[in-house]
This record gives structure tokens, sequence and C-alpha cells, in this order.
């Protein structure tokens, strides 16, 4: 399995899986963008096993590239694990301050987050999409994690994914003019 880890505190595992050839739909974990549903299905199952957890501790977004966000709870287990009906609804964000719970984030170009703080216990992802970073989700994020959940924003970590290049990445103009009207993302 095409798979990267990122070194993190304790118990905390953080990964990214890789488009892979030699596996069905290239290791594709997709619901929303696959030939074969009961692919993506083994697909996960097998990234279950090799977390050494089951398909019901996964946690997934229906991500409609908005700066929505969720806070995950031991009641969200196994939403949008096999099914994109269950799905947490219009978010492409999740956290959560529970154990033993795989946040799951999708993209292909889209910028994929994840952050983490061993002093609060915290893990998070973030599906960063053009629209998602014009909407500014991750500071969205991060001021609600510190504002509301009294996280301390020096022990917030945050491993900036693979993401299609500004080299590959072509917009109209009403996309560069959305960026520039930021202030800060020429």
């Amino acid at each position: 399995m095409n798979t990267n880890l990122y070194p993190t505190p304790n118990n905390l595992i953080a990964g990214i899986t890789l488009k892979d050839p030699a596996e069905t739909e290239a290791n594709n974990m997709a619901l929303h963008a696959c030939e074969n549903t009961e692919n993506i299905i083994e697909n996960r199952k097998k990234l279950a096993t090799f977390f050494n957890c089951g398909l019901e501790d996964f946690v997934c977004a229906y991500q409609t590239h908005s700066s929505d966000f969720h806070k995950v709870t031991r009641a969200d287990r196994g939403r949008g694990s096999d099914t994109m009906d269950t799905a947490i609804p219009d978010t492409d964000a999740l956290y959560t301050f529970e154990s033993d719970l795989l946040l799951c984030c999708f993209t292909a170009d889209c910028v994929p987050l994840i952050l983490y703080s061993k002093v609060a216990e915290l893990v998070g992802v973030i599906h960063s999409g053009w629209q998602g970073t014009v909407q500014e989700i991750t500071p969205k994020v991060l001021k609600h994690l510190i504002q509301f959940e009294n996280c301390d924003p020096n022990d917030i970590h945050i491993i900036i994914g693979p993401a299609i290049s500004q080299e590959k990445f072509e917009v109209d103009q009403d996309v560069c003019d959305q960026f520039r009207a930021l202030g800060y993302a020429d």
C-alpha cells in the first residue's frame, strides 16, 4: 500500500495514501470519485488493516469545497465509512479530541492538511481546495480551536500534504481575482 506516515507524538498516527497503479482503482479512497463503490470499500478495509483498526473507526465528510468544519465525537464513529449517505454533510474539515478514530480527508488537486496538538490531544484534517482556501478554511478552523476549544496556538502543528503544483494549476481570471482580494495571496 502506497502510504506516507508522518512522525507525531505518542499515539497519534498521521498519514496520506498515495496513488498506486498496482492497487484497485489506483488506491483511490474516495467514494465520490470512483468507478465502483465496492473497490473503494476494499481499499479502505486494506487501510484499516494497515492501521490496525476497523472500517467502523473511520469518520468521513461529504466535502463540498466549503469552509465548514465539524467537531467529531464518538457518536460520529463510522459516519461515511462505507457510504456517502452517512457522511458528515457539507464539511471540509474535521477535528476531534477523541482517541481511536480515523479522520478522513479526500484530495486530488486540493491541499490536505493534518493538524494536531499533543497538549490538547487534538487531531484534525482539512480539505483545502481553491474555494475553501479563498473562504479561509484553515484560519477559520484555527481561530475556532483557539477561541472556543482553548487550544494554545503554540502547540498546534500542521502537516501540509501533497497537492497540485502552482506550475500545473491553471485558473481563470475570476479565481485569480478572488485570491488577490484576500490581500496576501499573491
